[in-house]
């Protein structure tokens, strides 16, 4: 197959691949190519973004104008993301294995990848903003003809004590429909959701507690714990917020493994003991935050992740302030501009177009997004749309996460299999499925048979409860409200007074 290096705009007119050079810099270096395929019919085909290197450490690659193979003593090369791979894939798997082996791509060949990861080229260009475990993992994958994503199960088993245990199990099922990458975990206020929600990042941030009886996530076919996921993001905006992990954890060749998107900070404190070091939890100022947006939004376009990012802000403008932003137009608009839009939004508005915005940056293949109680800050239609924006970024990089939740719009959007109902007394725990299937439920309807037992001693329940006891009947109850029960109070009003007969 001949391969043509060309300039922007000329004309591709003929069978083969055709290279395109970009003047991207990758802090000194120009590695970066659009790739094109012309088939036999001449139809053109668009595979996507390659960076090539070079073994003598040059910074400016420089390939033939025409050829049949690289040099492999030379050269070696990787696709930029996922749809490069898939986009080959198409093409068959004759095609696509000669293109890679003709372009000595590294992640097709993991023993050229071994011979080449440490090189300053590969390191601050063609890896920049992919992970090791993603080129080994997931573009190794797609490059051998194999799926994008793969189901996978897991477990999360949590001690109370000795005598009392729980287990969580999660299910992640390709293409499934209604989706199951998003799991809910729910239960009475004090069944401990938040504190499985910490035990839960704590076993993954800390391999010192694994082997013994101790809280650990588990892979339901071979109970192994170590390759579960490539990395954690916690996202976390309430003010009470006591977990003790708000910094990052970075690993020199894995990259980042675990990453806090909300409200606080820490700051060590200055101690004359250098050997202990103490922190002070802060919570971030308004500038701070529009600051990590203003960076994520860099990150995010300097990694060529700009139309990820606007296809996740479309699944927001059913909301009509987002939409009136005109967000999805963004292209590299100046810091003073992105400073006044994100000024301009409410609490809620910033926090969900700060949680997006990190987790585009952030997610990557099997990364596992832990979330406190997102409903907080945000009303429900644009709760729902979070959830499917969430969804679709998760679904994108075969990612997979948990919710502590309260709230019946969120078990709306999920299956009855993908939510865990936490009940526990004082001497016994356990961990149940709803009775009821929850996607596409009515609100109500959920509120009623999953949160039951929470309802039934708060809100206006305990008031018709309350005046029921007083030994008042439906339509006395009725005119005393002057008529102002909305449907769901009536039906349950009626429950309370057929029970009490």
């Amino acid at each position: 197959m001949d391969f043509y290096n060309i300039g922007y705009k000329e004309p591709m007119s003929q069978y083969g691949v055709y290279l395109i050079k970009d003047g991207w810099n990758d802090f000194g270096y120009y590695t970066l190519y659009n790739m094109y395929f012309v088939d036999e019919s001449l139809n053109n085909h668009h595979i996507g973004l390659i960076k090539i290197g070079m073994f003598t450490g040059d910074n400016i690659t420089r390939i033939s104008d025409t050829f049949e193979n690289l040099n492999e003593s030379l050269y070696f090369s990787l696709g930029q993301d996922r749809d490069y791979y898939e986009n080959l894939n198409k093409l068959g798997s004759k095609v696509r294995n000669d293109i890679l082996d003709a372009l000595k791509d590294i992640a097709k060949n993991l023993n050229l990848f071994e011979k080449v990861r440490a090189l300053d080229v590969t390191q601050k260009s063609l890896l920049r903003g992919i992970k090791v475990f993603t080129v080994k993992d997931q573009f190794h994958r797609i490059a051998k003809g194999g799926v994008p994503l793969t189901p996978y199960q897991f477990s999360y088993r949590h001690f109370y004590n000795q005598n009392d245990s729980v287990v969580f199990e999660f299910e992640v099922e390709p293409d499934s429909m209604p989706p199951t990458n998003i799991h809910a975990l729910i239960g009475s206020n004090g069944v401990g959701k938040t504190t499985i929600i910490n035990e839960m990042i704590q076993s993954l941030v800390s391999s010192s507690t694994f082997g013994k009886q101790s809280n650990n996530f588990f892979n339901l076919d071979t109970q192994d714990s170590t390759t579960l996921f490539a990395n954690t993001i916690f996202v976390s905006f309430s003010a009470f917020d006591n977990t003790p992990h708000f910094r990052s954890i970075v690993d020199e060749e894995k990259g980042v493994l675990y990453s806090y998107i909300g409200l606080k900070d820490s700051e060590i404190i200055d101690n004359e003991n250098k050997d202990e070091i103490h922190e002070k939890y802060i919570s971030k100022t308004p500038e701070t935050l529009i600051s990590e947006f203003i960076q994520s939004i860099n990150d995010i376009t300097n990694n060529k992740k700009l139309d990820n990012w606007k296809e996740s802000i479309s699944k927001l403008e059913t909301d009509h302030l987002f939409k009136s932003l005109g967000l999805t137009n963004f292209d590299l608009k100046p810091v003073d501009e992105l400073k006044q839009i994100f000024n301009k939004l409410s609490s809620g508005h910033k926090i969900i177009l700060l949680t997006l915005t990190k987790l585009i940056e952030k997610v990557d293949e099997k990364s596992l997004v832990i979330l406190d109680e997102p409903e907080s800050h945000l009303h429900p239609p644009l709760l729902s749309a979070f959830i499917r924006a969430l969804s679709d970024i998760l679904i994108s990089q075969n990612g997979v996460a948990i919710i502590a939740t309260h709230s019946p719009v969120i078990l709306q959007e999920l299956p009855r299999s993908c939510v865990s109902i936490m009940n526990r007394n004082n001497t016994h725990s356990e961990v149940v499925r709803p009775k009821v299937e929850t996607f596409g439920e009515n609100v109500g309807t959920l509120t009623r048979e999953v949160f039951g037992l929470e309802v039934t001693y708060s809100g206006f329940y305990r008031i018709l409860e309350d005046l029921v006891e007083e030994g008042k009947g439906y339509d006395e109850i009725i005119k005393l409200f002057n008529g102002q029960l909305g449907i769901e109070a009536r039906t349950t009003l009626r429950s309370i007074l057929y029970y009490k007969e």
